[in-house]
């Protein structure tokens, strides 16, 4: 069973409930119907350097971090951003990805209460919960 919207943000036309994975907590859902190259919402949080990422992260196991570059990253960790729900797939299954400025964008059509999986990084896999 899907479970109620936690969160909604009626400006980017996306909620977030329980994911679909059961590897996840939550997940980021479509409240519409988004369009290829559609922009769906911004990743926020606080953008680090290479060095900051490695001293935050010397395990190298962020959560909520996107790599824009080898030395530009986005850690969402303490943001509220509804973008860090947006869960992880490889990019061949993935219906959404991260444009230049950390945008998400749908790489597909994706229609209304699907959830929306990108891929944060090439290298990534989740780590079991």
């Amino acid at each position: 069973m899907a479970g109620p919207r936690k969160f909604v943000d009626r400006i980017h036309h996306v909620y977030v409930r329980k994911a679909t994975d059961p590897t996840h907590g939550d997940g980021l859902f479509a409240s519409k119907d988004f369009k290829k190259g559609e922009q769906i919402i911004p990743y926020t949080g606080e953008e680090l350097d290479k060095e900051e990422y490695d001293e935050r992260y010397p395990d190298d196991d962020p959560e909520y971090v996107l790599e824009l570059n080898k030395n530009k990253f986005i850690d969402a960790k303490n943001d509220k951003g509804l973008g860090r729900y947006a869960n992880h797939k490889i990019r061949s299954k993935a219906n959404a990805r991260f444009d230049k400025n950390g945008v998400i964008t749908a790489q597909k059509g994706i229609k209304q209460a699907h959830e929306i999986f990108v891929t944060y990084r090439r290298d990534w896999k989740p780590v079991p919960k």
